[in-house]
Formats: structure tokens, sequence, C-alpha cells
């Protein structure tokens, strides 16, 4: 009997010094809560759930810091699950400039998961539980407020947002690899600049650490190239009448463009398209021999202008 009151002495007086250790290690008084005793998942790690605490100034501010790292760490997570699958995939082995490889493609694959529409939606009203603290600084009395969460994060949703990713990030490789192969195809100079433009949102889905942000930036300046390679020729003329072609490295091309027409004596010019040929009509009645007798074609291509020169015969 004196050896159990012994244990239980030993025990209580246990107790009280770790509660007063924790009391002298606590610099603040909870002056209110939402709840009488701390909450157990409160600081703690489980299954299909995350516990994300902040502590601010104001109750809204350590809303909104708590809101941003759920985004943050269910973004890391899937960065990391990514990373670590395909890793697998490639049978990469962690050693050496590999781990900072490894190291790179997770800053990358996390600036990208940041994007997903599901961490758009996470929400505070989709917590399954919360519990904050009115906290007051024992030596400078200033106050803050600690929040805490309880957001329900499961591993099917995991795999799903992975699968989401990767469909995604397969589509996009799929797109760059179609774009590659049309630099060949193009028919009009419009399609020049619409593909530069859908290059640049492309441009905009990666990180610049992934290679691909530098093919496409590569593939951007491919086809602002081909604006150079487009000629304006002549390919008929007759009193009153003259046709004009674009062609770009030898094929023809269309434009929609109203062309801009420049001559010091025709009139009454006039043009029309059939197919991708130009045909111009004008006045030539105050042209003589010995004038300059010629018309000058202009069209805009990308930032720079291209012209073909008509020389009339009268």
């Amino acid at each position: 009997m004196r050896l159990l009151n012994t244990i239980i002495h030993v025990f209580m007086l246990a107790t009280v010094l770790t509660m007063t250790a924790a009391a002298q290690k606590r610099t603040y008084k909870v002056e209110e809560a939402s709840a009488r005793k701390v909450p157990a998942w409160v600081n703690s790690a489980g299954k299909d759930y995350l516990c994300v605490t902040a502590a601010a100034a104001d109750i809204e501010a350590a809303k909104a810091a708590v809101l941003e790292d759920i985004k943050r760490q269910i973004a890391q997570s899937i960065a990391t699950r990514i990373v670590s699958e395909s890793l697998l995939t490639t049978s990469t082995v962690q050693t050496g400039s590999n781990m900072d490889k490894t190291s790179t493609l997770e800053s990358s694959i996390l600036s990208r998961t940041a994007r997903l529409p599901y961490i758009g939606e996470i929400s505070l009203s989709k917590v399954s539980d919360y519990y904050w603290e009115r906290r007051r600084d024992r030596s400078t009395g200033l106050i803050t407020y600690f929040y805490a969460v309880k957001y329900p994060f499961t591993e099917f949703e995991m795999k799903k947002l992975v699968l989401e990713y990767q469909a995604h990030d397969k589509s996009l490789d799929e797109r760059l690899s179609g774009y590659e192969g049309e630099t060949d195809f193009i028919t009009s100079i419009e399609q020049i600049g619409e593909t530069i433009g859908e290059l640049g949102l492309l441009q905009a889905e990666f990180d610049s650490l992934d290679p691909r942000y530098d093919r496409v930036q590569n593939l951007i300046a491919k086809y602002r190239s081909l604006y150079d390679r487009i000629t304006v020729n002549i390919v008929q003329e007759k009193k009153g009448m003259a046709v004009a072609c674009l062609y770009l490295d030898g094929r023809s091309i269309s434009t929609g463009q109203r062309p801009v027409f420049q001559s010091e004596c025709l009139t009454d010019i006039t043009y029309s398209y059939e197919g991708n040929s130009l045909v111009i009509g004008y006045n030539d009645e105050y042209c003589y021999e010995d004038d300059d007798n010629t018309l000058t074609v202009r069209f805009r291509a990308g930032n720079k202008y291209i012209s073909g020169t008509i020389r009339i015969s009268l």
C-alpha cells in the first residue's frame, strides 16, 4: 500500500511539474476561445484531413492566412505525389545532380498545381471543424488571434487531382507538338498572328523552370520569323488591271486585310480577292510616259509591312 501511495504521489508531482512547465512556456493568456477545451485534432496529423493553423492581429487575417496555407499544403502534396510517381516511372536515381533536377521539377509542378480549379474552390465553408483563441501576450499585452481548422482532404481526392493534372499535362504536350509541326502548313498572314497569340497562352501554362517554356519561346520566335519570309509577287499586269499574290517560302497564302495602295498618278483604285489572288483595278488616264508609273501594294505582317511594286503599262 505504501508503494502504491508513493507511485501516486510521484505521478501527481510529475503532472504538476508538467503543467507548471507548460504554463511557464506559454507566453500568452487565452482570454477567449471558441470552446472550453482545445480539440484533440488541433496541431495533430490525421487521415483524410489537414490541420492548419495561423495567428494574426485579427480574426479575419488569421482566417485568410489559414485559407492560403490550406491551398499551399494541398498544392504541395499533389506536386510531391506527381514527382514521386514520375520518378518511379523513369526510375530516376536520387543522387547528385538528379536531386537538383527533382527539386526543380517539383518547383515547376507546384507552380502549376496551385492553379488547378480545385485549389481555387477551397473555402473555409468546407471545413469539418474549427477552433479559435483570443490571446494576450503576458509581457507586451499584444492581442493576437489563433485560428485552427480541420479541412477534409482524402486520398481519393488526392488521386483524382493527380490524374486531373496528368491528363491536362498530356494535353499540353500534344498541343505543343502540334504547333511544332504546323509551321510548314501556314495558309494566311492572320494564321501566323493567331498562332503566336495561342502560343503565348500555352507558354503561360508552364513555369519558367519547365523545359517546355523555352520550347514555346523558341517556337514563338520561329513563327515570328515567318513574317520576314513573306513576299508580294505581281503575277499579272495589263492596262487597267493587275493581280498580286502573297507567297511564303514559295507557297501561295491568303489574307483578309485591306491593302494599302500608293501611286503618284493612278486614280479610282479598286480591289477584290479571288481565292488567294488580289485583283486590282485602276484608272491611268493621268499617267504619262515620263512619270514614275508604279503602284505599290502594302500589307501588314506582324510589326512590319511587306510591299510589292507594280510597273504600269500605258
